[in-house]
């Protein structure tokens, strides 16, 4: 009996280990663990976005960690034991076995290494202090983001009319004008009639305005000749650079003067209303500047309590020297406001490989 049963044990222990070793760890963390760490890292630059907002309002200095390497360690351990308890009778022929036992044990763990790199130095200047790039500005309209987001954020001039946007308009014709023409545009997008087009690469990448609905021999729609007018382009010409710069500049192209991220941050900042104790402690001003409510386009609610708010009723969400500052989820104008400063942010980011010091932290 006994070299049958070694025989079957041995087999099944064989079997036992093949299992374990033909368990598809790679594809089958990959459907789960990609989209994870994904989310996780997305969830984080939300609240590390906010966070910097709100110490902007408290005259606090905005620190910028960038995930740079997300490596992910999985292990899976398996293992096999066989036993038996026989008693070898006196005069008999054969071996009698009073019991077999059969163990198998087994341990999986994912211990996932995180790497944190410090934004600072030129670095810290070119993604938060740099005018953003006109190019990737308007590129992001022709991505489908809205005008009315990228221009009221992202633009303090638009050949020479200047963004009030976000602060107490006045009688200035100019500035009446910025807000005829993000209206405008916005129009156009939805219409399908605002074009651009783009030539070069990298730093060289320049954006041109296409004021063409592409219909030969007919007249020109009213919106494209009300944008014409608006920003007092040259009649009858169809395409205009877009170039970096303050006034008016030539009939024949289009200047802007772009915002920083820092300006937008603190234009966002300026939105947050604060509880009446800290402004009567002096840890904050009522105002960061005297201000018109934003248009809903731009306006950024940040709610602020006490206790931690429910999960599921949260965007993104902060602590605070003792309170929560968080965005609703039901709130889609400052999502969309959050997400759209995120863009710019990912945008901004120099791709350069990181330089020490580097945190890395053991997320298992």
């Amino acid at each position: 009996m006994f070299p049958w049963i070694a025989s079957q044990s041995a087999l099944v222990f064989a079997q036992i280990l093949l299992a374990g070793a033909c368990v598809p760890i790679g594809s089958a963390a990959l459907r789960s663990d990609q989209i994870a760490y994904a989310d996780a890292i997305g969830d984080a630059n939300k609240r590390l976005a906010l966070s910097n907002i709100v110490k902007l309002r408290y005259g606090d200095t905005p620190t910028f960690l960038v995930t740079s390497q997300v490596v992910a360690g999985y292990q899976l351990q398996t293992s096999a034991t066989v036993g038996t308890d026989f008693v070898n009778e006196v005069g008999a022929a054969d071996l009698r076995f009073n019991n077999v036992t059969l163990g198998v044990a087994g341990s999986f763990s994912n211990n996932p290494t995180i790497t944190y790199s410090p934004v600072r130095g030129a670095d810290f200047g070119a993604l938060l202090l740099a005018p953003i790039s006109p190019a990737d500005l308007f590129g992001l309209i022709l991505g489908g983001v809205p005008p009315d987001l990228v221009l009221g954020l992202g633009l303090a001039q638009i050949n020479g009319e200047r963004n009030r946007l976000l602060l107490r308009p006045d009688s200035a014709a100019t500035e009446r004008r910025f807000t005829e023409t993000v209206e405008l545009m916005l129009e156009l997008q939805e219409a399908g009639l605002l074009q651009f087009r783009f030539e070069g690469e990298g730093t060289e990448r320049a954006a041109h305005l296409v004021l063409s609905d592409g219909r030969a021999g007919k007249a020109e729609p009213e919106g494209i000749a009300k944008l014409r007018e608006l920003l007092e382009l040259t009649p009858g010409k169809v395409d205009f650079p877009i170039i970096y710069g303050s006034g008016k500049g030539a009939p024949d192209s289009i200047r802007v003067l772009t915002r920083s991220i820092s300006e937008i941050m603190r234009d966002l900042a300026s939105q947050l209303e604060v509880p009446q104790e800290d402004v009567a402690l002096g840890r904050t001003p009522a105002k960061l500047a005297v201000r018109a409510p934003p248009p809903v386009g731009v306006r950024l609610a940040v709610q602020v309590s006490e206790l931690p708010p429910l999960l599921h009723e949260v965007f993104a969400g902060v602590r605070y020297r003792g309170r929560w500052y968080w965005i609703a989820n039901t709130d889609f104008g400052s999502k969309r406001v959050l997400s759209f400063l995120l863009s710019l942010l990912n945008l901004a980011e120099t791709g350069k490989e990181p330089g020490l010091p580097v945190i890395t932290i053991p997320a298992g």
